[in-house]
């Protein structure tokens, strides 16, 4: 982890006082001609990952722009490629890769030696940021047996990390001032603090996840795994932070620590599965009416807000009135934020949906009956073909597929009816209505309940609630194909039709 952390802070030695872009060039052999390159960049010292896309030549050949940065951080993706690059405000820099070896990207230009060694650590490790499900540090944690325990082994982990900062040099620094060094190493010490954090909070919250389950089978059980104890030592935990990690918001580590650690302070002294906040009370929280103590900085508050905005604007689930409101009034509250322009489209789209959502769309059939079984659903279109979308309002690949509708409609209609299942919470049947109004999907519309979403997993196989999932249905009600391609996938998509109404008319 440490090896990539070690060189965030080291672009204090080589800012510039000439206000110049930064531009990255690059070259990829053997391109495919057709995918984007993804990337996102810092802004004024915080680094929300709010990307934008480009798309190369034919030749392979592209090049980026970056706005004026003294200390600057762009994060690239192309297909089974990923990279962090660091830039001051004036650097030049190429990157060179073949599509066809995945070793075989190299960075050249200014910081040529910080990126190459950076690029290879990070690309190297294997510590993830933590996710709900956690990763092996705080799945590790999770599973100790006393408070003091776990503080013995994150002590004795964070130490072992900070003993390696103090005796590696990866990075040349001869020729640099001790005050320097001295900085380098202070922040890295801060990198390993914040990622620790979050390594303890999410223990914390898989611990509490487990106590909860076993109360589930049986609300009279011992509080034997998650317990008052427990709760003092987030407290502890708490308190101490604040003085411990100073705020760095162009780190990852620590933008995340924020998230986690607003998220646990929410529930930790709750032993009962609550009823789940509303869409608007969970925006209005993030968004506005967080509370931590780790939010004493400025910068720091702007990159989380930024964070979850993006988040939200992302997908149909968190469309509502109360989004754009408070998307305006963050518009109004920072104007000059260079991410507007890259959020805007979302902001058009969230616009939109409010708009739809008070009209009535004729082309959509809700059917309301509340079907338990797969078979029985099908059963109700006998005698025609269906292709069947599965899907939900917060899943973004869903919505992002539904701008190929029209295009597929040429060689589906009218032989093959569209029936769209929504696997949404009976709690989210208004956003799931809104949604279909706004992305004007024709055809028929089903919202699963508990039985209808088991049993049509257990029906097509495959793996269980990766969503979304296309099916095609011959008309004597089987299933031809429990794995259809999707409407992005136009050619393939055909042909599974063709074949589907060739092998009925050859029977």
């Amino acid at each position: 982890m440490i090896c990539r952390l070690m060189i965030v802070f080291i672009f204090f030695l080589l800012s510039s006082n000439v206000f110049s872009q930064a531009t990255i060039s690059g070259k990829i052999y053997h391109y495919d001609g057709k995918s984007e390159i993804y990337y996102s960049h810092s802004w004024k010292g915080i680094h929300p990952l709010i990307g934008q896309s480009i798309k190369p030549s034919a030749s392979g050949n592209f090049n980026i722009t970056l706005n004026p940065e003294e200390l600057g951080k762009v994060n690239f993706r192309y297909k089974q490629f990923r990279s962090t690059l660091f830039f001051t405000d004036n650097a030049t820099i190429e990157i060179v890769f073949d599509e066809n070896d995945p070793t075989s990207f190299s960075v050249r230009g200014d910081l040529e030696v910080i990126n190459h060694y950076y690029h290879t650590f990070s690309t190297s490790m294997k510590s993830p940021l933590i996710s709900v499900s956690g990763n092996e540090h705080s799945k590790f944690i999770a599973k100790l047996q006393t408070p003091e325990l776990v503080v013995h082994t994150l002590d004795s982990m964070m130490q072992q990390e900070i003993d390696r900062v103090y005796a590696e040099k990866p990075i040349d620094l001869e020729g640099v001032e001790l005050d320097w060094v001295q900085l380098v190493t202070k922040h890295l010490i801060n990198e390993i603090k914040a990622y620790y954090g979050i390594v303890f909070l999410n223990a914390m919250f898989l611990k509490k996840q487990q106590q909860l389950l076993v109360l589930h089978e049986d609300t009279v059980d011992t509080l034997e795994i998650y317990n008052s104890r427990w709760q003092n030592l987030i407290e502890s935990f708490t308190h101490n932070i604040s003085r411990e990690i100073e705020p760095m918001p162009n780190s990852p580590y620590y933008n995340e620590l924020l998230r986690m650690h607003s998220f646990v302070m929410q529930t930790y002294k709750e032993y009962d599965f609550q009823q789940p906040m509303s869409i608007d009370e969970d925006i209005y929280h993030k968004l506005v009416g967080f509370d931590s103590l780790l939010f004493n900085d400025d910068k720091s508050v702007l990159a989380y807000q930024l964070n979850y905005l993006n988040t939200f604007l992302g997908s149909d689930f968190y469309y509502s009135p109360a989004l754009l409101d408070i998307t305006n009034q963050l518009k109004s509250e920072h104007p000059n934020v260079s991410y507007w322009p890259l959020l805007e489209p979302n902001i058009k789209k969230l616009k939109g949906s409010i708009i739809a959502a008070g009209k009535k769309y004729k082309e959509a059939e809700i059917i309301k009956t509340n079907y338990t079984t797969f078979k029985d659903l099908i059963n109700q279109f006998s005698g025609s073909y269906l292709y069947v979308d599965i899907w939900a309002t917060w899943c973004l690949p869903c919505i992002k597929d539904f701008q190929y509708k029209d295009e597929i409609s040429s060689f589906m209609e009218p032989e093959v009816q569209r029936l769209y299942i929504s696997i949404d919470q009976q709690r989210f049947a208004e956003r799931w209505q809104q949604s279909i109004k706004y992305n004007e999907l024709k055809g028929y519309h089903v919202r699963a309940n508990n039985e209808l979403i088991e049993d049509m997993w257990n029906s097509l196989g495959g793996i269980q609630g990766a969503i979304p999932r296309y099916v095609l249905i011959d008309k004597s009600g089987n299933i031809f194909k429990s794995m259809a391609a999707s409407p992005s996938h136009q050619l393939e998509l055909r042909k599974q039709i063709e074949a589907m109404l060739s092998e009925d008319s050859n029977k």
